[in-house]
């Protein structure tokens, strides 16, 4: 989760973790953060983690970059704080603009083809 949803929404956050959902980093702001340092991707994670902890007691190893961008100063900044870097499979598109029916009708063309999966940056599968 993006710090400033966590933020924005706390009682939805602990409603989410309640049902027993795995809650994730998605960083604090949600930058470019192929565009950012070291530092600034770690103070980007930890940041959120420490909303995510605040709200819901508990911290994650889990983190997902903003855009699905990655490149090694991504991966390492994570790597080096303990955290599994995820990325996922299948792209509902979501963020185009499409209308719901459009983007259930692309959401279920694309899981027919394959497998839905959250594959982590080091080939570790978590299915669902």
């Amino acid at each position: 989760m993006v710090g400033d949803w966590i933020q924005k929404y706390p009682d939805a956050v602990k409603k989410i973790h309640e049902a027993g959902h795995e809650i994730a980093s998605h960083s604090d702001t949600h930058p470019h953060v192929n565009n950012l340092s070291y530092e600034k991707n770690i103070e980007e994670i930890e940041k959120s983690n420490d909303k995510i902890e605040k709200v819901t007691g508990k911290r994650t190893k889990i983190y997902r970059p903003p855009y699905g961008e990655y490149n090694d100063t991504v991966i390492k900044s994570a790597q080096d704080k303990g955290y599994h870097t995820i990325q996922w499979s299948l792209d509902t598109l979501d963020y185009t603009g499409l209308t719901r029916r459009r983007n259930v009708e692309t959401t279920r063309k694309q899981n027919k083809t394959r497998r839905h999966y959250i594959k982590s940056q080091w080939n570790q599968t978590y299915s669902r």
